[in-house]
């Protein structure tokens, strides 16, 4: 087999006893065929795993003029979650102007199936490169993507790959942000609802609010959710029936704030009373929710920017100028109060 083991369409055309160029009109759907031979030379590709477009369009070094993103979460929690939807309103505020568009994928965390998927747009040059989201321990896509030579930039890194760049969030200011906001209300005990712990960035963020507790010489009960709105209602209904009642939580996304808010009036928690809340991430709900949710706005949408500016730079082999993204804020609502029997220093008398 020619080209390093790697199959070309000379080789089809030898095992087929037809010509190179009869190939070639049929696996790119072109006359000059019949619909027989046609189907016996897609037929034989299938079986060998081999993708018709792969080595035209590497000879041609053609850009696609689309990049891929694959979300590795239910399909139906995608649909519910606004992070998502601001980040990619930033990456295609960026495609918009490059002209160029967004191949996107939604597959089951469980299925695997977005190794597959990274491997056929590999192969059949349908991208000219990928925007990653939540690294998980062990991650099997980065050795994959840099096997494949394909391009990538991972959201909310930092990467544990030298070779997939990446565009990381503040965690240490969000976590002192959230933190201070407790600490200056008399809060000494923190609960933390995280998200799945097996990604990267929900530990760094873990790492990051441990640090500011202790600074502020704060106690921090780690609870680990999912990010759904059920599991994180589900969860704190749980804590809220077995234990003492938290003074003060902060949930890793808004959906679990919502549902951690729900659980707090089923069981006739006041807040922010009795239970302060702060949303790690700040959104429509946020907003809406009654009481509506502090949360920190951690500008997603120019986080979805930043990102897909980066890739450009890596795909058209440019230097990435890399510009000060806006520090992430604090948005009091009604969820946060003074912690239970608190009283200020400046309010004692004497």
């Amino acid at each position: 087999m020619s080209n390093g083991n790697r199959l070309t369409i000379a080789d089809l055309a030898r095992r087929l006893g037809l010509s190179p160029a009869a190939v070639s009109y049929a696996l790119n759907n072109r006359p000059g065929v019949s619909q027989e031979t046609r189907d016996r030379v897609q037929a034989l590709a299938r079986d060998l795993g081999w993708y018709p477009s792969s080595s035209a369009r590497a000879l041609s070094k053609a850009r696609t003029g689309s990049i891929g993103m694959v979300l590795s979460r239910d399909p139906e929690m995608i649909g519910t979650e606004p992070y998502y939807m601001q980040i990619i309103a930033g990456v295609e505020h960026v495609l918009i102007e490059a002209d160029m568009s967004l191949t996107l994928r939604m597959v089951s965390p469980q299925s695997g199936a977005d190794l597959a998927i990274y491997s056929r747009w590999a192969a059949e040059r349908r991208v000219d490169g990928v925007i990653l989201f939540d690294e998980h321990v062990d991650d099997p896509r980065l050795p994959l993507l840099t096997r494949l030579g394909l391009p990538a930039v991972l959201q909310g890194g930092p990467a544990t790959s030298s070779t997939i760049r990446s565009i990381e969030t503040d965690d240490r200011a969000v976590a002192e942000l959230i933190v201070d906001a407790f600490a200056a209300l008399g809060h000494r005990y923190l609960t933390y609802l995280t998200g799945p712990l097996r990604m990267m960035h929900e530990r760094h963020r873990l790492a990051q609010v441990g640090a500011q507790a202790e600074r502020r010489g704060m106690s921090i009960k780690v609870i680990e959710g999912d990010y759904t709105m059920a599991g994180a209602h589900s969860l704190i209904s749980e804590q809220l029936r077995t234990g003492p009642v938290p003074s003060a939580i902060t949930c890793s996304n808004d959906l679990m704030s919502v549902g951690t808010l729900q659980a707090a009036e089923e069981a006739r928690v006041s807040v922010p009373g009795d239970l302060s809340l702060i949303s790690w991430d700040d959104s429509l709900l946020c907003s809406v929710s009654r009481p509506a949710i502090t949360a920190v706005d951690r500008h997603p949408v120019e986080y979805g920017i930043r990102t897909a500016q980066a890739l450009l730079h890596l795909i058209r082999g440019g230097t990435d100028t890399t510009e000060e993204l806006t520090p992430s804020q604090m948005v009091l609502r009604g969820t946060t109060g003074p912690a239970p029997g608190w009283v200020p220093a400046h309010n004692l008398g004497g």
